[in-house]
């Protein structure tokens, strides 16, 4: 149905729409001018693991129901617009390759995202989808080496935005 939209690696822009068949779906796209020239390779690559494969099922036993093998085209685009944002940041700190991005360095950038707007469910998807580039990495047949996310192994309390107090927390004292 939407064979004519399939793009090849070295494209520009990636259409994402033939992940689905849902007429009625955003359209949406990758577009490889936003990405740092510099993590264009190892960001492709892990897009196009992201695309085609899907995370072990021991990997998910492990984190429970948070994660799902695969993502749809709305999920696909915005994890990797994510992944560009971390390389973007990366790229204006010194560091030139997922290689240089160890444990501490994401510890570093969890906390930069604390610096930025968004709510607290926003920013753990954030955190979710950089785990999710890690752990395809881990799928790749030559790993770019980017290190596990502090968050996967001590939680992301460190890193997210405080809990909004839902209603039940809230004192209505007169």
């Amino acid at each position: 149905m939407h064979a004519h939209l399939n793009t090849q690696y070295g494209d520009p822009v990636w259409p994402l729409a033939p992940m689905t068949e849902n007429p009625g779906a955003s359209k949406q796209t990758i577009n490889w001018a936003n990405c740092p020239a510099m993590f264009q390779d190892e960001i492709r690559l892990a897009a196009r693991n992201l695309i085609n494969g899907h995370l072990r099922p021991t990997f998910l036993q492990e984190r429970g129901s948070r994660m799902r093998s695969r993502l749809g085209a709305d999920g696909t685009g915005e994890a990797v617009r994510r992944w560009m944002r971390l390389a973007s940041w990366l790229e204006g700190r010194g560091i030139s390759s997922l290689a240089e991005c160890g444990t501490a360095v994401l510890h570093a950038y969890g906390l930069h995202l604390l610096e930025t707007a968004g709510n607290r469910d926003s920013h753990q998807k954030i955190l979710g989808s950089l785990t999710r580039l890690w752990a395809f990495d881990q799928l790749n047949a030559r790993p770019n080496g980017i290190g596990r996310p502090p968050w996967d192994e001590v939680g992301a309390d460190d890193c997210l935005p405080p809990a909004s107090a839902s209603l039940s927390e809230i004192c209505f004292c007169g």
